[in-house]
C-alpha cells in the first residue's frame, strides 16, 4: 500500500503542468499587448533606456499631435474614432481592470485635448 507521500506526488506533476499551461497563457495575453502599451508609453513620454534622461511625465499641456499618438490615430481622425479608440483604451488599461491610473490619466487627457470636451 503506497504511503501519504507517494499518493501527493502522484497527483503533483499534473497540477504542476496544469499551473504552467495557465501561466503560459497569461504571459502570451501580456506579450500581444506589449506593442501597443510600448507605442503610448514613448508617446507619454518615457525614456527609451538608460541612455535618454525623458521622464515619463510631463507638465506641460498636452499638444494634439501626443494626444492622437496616445490614442493611437492620426491626423484628421473625427470625433467618432476619438472616442471610440478612448473606449478602446480605457477598457484595457482602467484602473479597476488592472490598469494604470496615471495611463488612464493620459487617455481621458488626449480625449480631452481632442474634443475639447
Amino acid at each position: 500500500m503506497p504511503g501519504p507521500v507517494m499518493s501527493l506526488t502522484r497527483f503533483a506533476k499534473p497540477l504542476t503542468v496544469i499551473a504552467l499551461t495557465a501561466a503560459l497563457a497569461r504571459i502570451a495575453q501580456a506579450l500581444h499587448w506589449l506593442p501597443a502599451l510600448e507605442r503610448l508609453w514613448h508617446a507619454l513620454g518615457g525614456s527609451a533606456g538608460p541612455d535618454q534622461a525623458t521622464p515619463p511625465h510631463r507638465d506641460t499641456q498636452m499638444s494634439e499631435e501626443d494626444a492622437l499618438a496616445v490614442l493611437g490615430l492620426g491626423p484628421g481622425a473625427s470625433a467618432d474614432e476619438i472616442r471610440a479608440a478612448h473606449r478602446r483604451l480605457m477598457q484595457k488599461l482602467h484602473p479597476d481592470r488592472g490598469g494604470s491610473a496615471y495611463l488612464a490619466a493620459k487617455i481621458n487627457a488626449a480625449k480631452t485635448r481632442l474634443l475639447g470636451a
